[in-house]
């Protein structure tokens, strides 16, 4: 069997079976009713047992649109006021149905009556329908393929990351997700200078840092000392790094593994103030005796000051507690050579002495930093995440609406896939085309 029009109704009257049928589904699709309660960072499926959501989703409101004699409109709303169970077809191939209970409907109102063609005018009226069986009709949405509100649940959507991953908790601590679990981070947005709760979908990285917050496994000359988990915040730690010998300006050193790929990479690392006055980090080519990155630090008021010689400072980022996250862009590296990454706690003059805390040091084969993924004697990998979620309707017009946040000033050269729609051997995808100072969209229909 199959519809005359895009969508129907069936419902019995009078003891006959009738079918009202539509031009188009239902829109403007909404929950009837919303009540939540979750406890903080509650996304960690270890305590998903204290989440409650209820999103109405068994009842909604929703806008009908019907062109044709008013009296079969008329003769639903009757019959959903006598009690009848309206069943709803939201596509013309009948795979699924949702039996819904008339709870009210407002005045139906005509677009553009003409009185000479009644029979073929346009009514629209708003229905409040409730599922008979209590189940869930989250699939219809509002002409929206799916809808993700920070702090509710994933219902509805698959999320799928092979790995662990860390985030920023509201407290400013770092936590850390297992894998398939999804991050409910306070993510910071430059451009405000404000966070914002969001669910975090990451690219696949790797840390080429072999110690990210170990400094004492470091290589480091006689006259430093580290001293780790000298400032602990979660999942976080920093070492307290200290030169006490004025003769000379000393550093801690450790080998990254090599670049798969030319060009400038991602370079960040979490600092907090001790008692030296200026700090310095390279990215160092070991092959050239060249700096791909040089950057120095000084303080006011328990806040780094970042100079820049060789680089790009992307921005500053305040974790909490007078603990910072610095993000970088090195200068173009080649992949053939070696590098590595160096610390310096009392930087610029020999005289200087001091000390600073250092830690989740991170080197990526990327232009822009993502979140830190901490390293205990190897480099160690967060795998790509992925955010889907079935669209409850068949092919028709639809708007696609994504926003995205830049964390760095530039996305990564080559195509990078923000949204895919896929129907059988169809799909249509936004992709963005990156390199250089900037990015494109574009939109590709297959």
């Amino acid at each position: 069997m199959a519809l005359k029009g895009n969508a129907a109704f069936r419902y019995t009257q009078d003891g006959r079976e009738t079918w009202l049928y539509l031009n188009a589904p239902l829109y403007d699709v909404r929950p009837a009713r919303v009540r939540t309660r979750f406890t903080e960072e509650s996304i960690d499926r270890r305590t998903l047992n204290v989440v409650v959501v209820d999103g109405g989703a068994e009842e909604i409101t929703a806008r009908l649109r019907f062109q044709g004699d008013p009296a079969a409109l008329l003769d639903l709303l009757e019959a959903g006021a006598d009690g009848e169970t309206l069943e709803y077809f939201p596509d013309a191939s009948l795979a699924e149905s949702y039996p819904f209970r008339l709870m009210d409907a407002s005045d139906i109102v005509a677009a553009d009556p003409d009185p000479d063609r009644w029979w073929n005018a346009e009514y629209t009226v708003t229905l409040r329908l409730r599922r008979v069986d209590g189940g869930s009709v989250q699939a219809l949405a509002d002409n929206v393929l799916f809808r993700y509100v920070p702090g509710r649940t994933l219902a509805g959507a698959t999320f799928t990351r092979a790995s662990t991953a860390t985030y920023r908790t509201r407290s400013g601590t770092l936590a850390t997700a297992a894998a398939d679990v999804p991050r409910l981070a306070w993510v910071f947005e430059p451009s405000t200078g404000l966070y914002r709760r969001a669910l975090l979908v990451e690219r696949d990285s790797t840390n080429l840092v072999p110690w990210s917050s170990a400094l004492s496994n470091w290589t480091g000359s006689a006259s430093i000392t580290v001293q780790d988990d000298a400032l602990v915040m979660g999942s976080l730690a920093l070492a307290l790094v200290t030169e006490n010998d004025a003769a000379g300006e000393f550093l801690i050193r450790i080998d990254t593994s090599p670049f798969s790929g030319d060009g400038e990479k991602a370079f960040s690392c979490y600092v907090a103030q001790g008692t030296s006055a200026l700090v310095g980090l390279k990215l160092r080519d070991t092959t050239a005796s060249a700096d791909r990155l040089n950057a120095r630090i000084s303080w006011a008021g328990g806040m780094p000051s970042v100079s820049v010689f060789t680089g790009t400072h992307l921005y500053t980022e305040p974790v909490g507690g007078g603990v910072y996250r610095l993000w970088f862009r090195s200068a173009p590296v080649l992949a053939a050579n070696s590098h590595r990454v160096e610390v310096f706690p009392a930087a610029s003059d020999p005289a200087n002495t001091g000390n600073v805390y250092v830690g989740g040091v991170q080197v990526e084969d990327a232009p822009v930093p993502s979140s830190l993924i901490i390293t205990a004697g190897a480099p160690a990998s967060r795998a790509v995440e992925s955010f889907t979620s079935a669209a409850g309707f068949g092919w028709q017009d639809l708007t696609v609406y994504v926003r995205l946040t830049e964390t760095g000033g530039t996305l990564a050269a080559g195509e990078n896939a923000v949204v895919t729609l896929q129907g059988g051997a169809h799909s249509v995808r936004m992709r963005t085309l990156g390199g250089g100072a900037g990015y494109s969209a574009r939109l590709i229909v297959g």
